[in-house]
């Protein structure tokens, strides 16, 4: 786990010093959000005993609705991404005890836990024309009354593959592969311009 953090707290866009573009105001606010722990839980969704596994270790239900992102506490969250599929999002501060005790209930039934922590990097915009802007790289409908607050997809915007959680109305995270970092990054600031974009810290 600690290598793993590690990985994790290493930025993939320190090569682009944000900070020294921060400022301005606009439409759309960019940052790069707090590093936070994955994982990937498969499982069968029909099974009683796998979601009294997850009910016990995580004190929340299983999300069945695709897209469905249930939240755990105050800051992490289980989302439902495919039929037996959903991704674990903690805070690194959780220092990997949800999924210890997920791993300890799943036992040696049905389901499987699989560390992918270092594999993203957190992009959060926010802002009144954040959805205007993200809509220019994808085919997915940003309304709020298809795609509301709390909802998660995957799916690619510009040129990356990306899981988009909507946090609020105007707010997004998205979890982008490491290695598509700095071009989505500077993909998003270029499109950007045409919505007054601004790099908040």
């Amino acid at each position: 786990m600690a290598d793993e953090t590690a990985d994790i707290r290493r930025s993939a866009l320190a090569g682009l010093d944000l900070g020294s573009r921060a400022g301005g105001a606009g439409g759309v606010l960019l940052a790069e959000g707090a590093a936070r722990e994955g994982f990937v839980l498969r499982g069968p969704a029909g099974d009683a005993a796998f979601g009294q596994a997850v009910e016990a270790a995580l004190g929340a239900a299983l999300p069945l609705e695709p897209g469905e992102a249930g939240g755990i506490g105050a800051d992490a969250l289980l989302i439902r991404l495919g039929p037996d599929e959903w991704r674990l999002i903690a805070p690194l501060s959780d220092d990997g005890r949800l999924a210890a005790r997920l791993a300890s209930a799943l036992g040696s039934g049905p389901g499987a836990l699989v560390n992918v922590s270092s594999a993203t990097t957190v992009v959060a915009v926010a802002g009144e024309r954040a959805a205007d802007l993200l809509a220019t790289g994808t085919g997915i409908d940003l309304d709020p009354a298809a795609f509301s607050p709390g909802r998660a997809v995957r799916t690619r915007i510009g040129n990356a593959q990306a899981l988009v959680h909507r946090k609020a109305e105007d707010a997004f995270d998205l979890y982008v592969p490491r290695s598509y970092a700095r071009s989505f990054w500077e993909w998003l600031e270029e499109r950007g311009r045409e919505f007054g974009a601004a790099v908040a810290l």
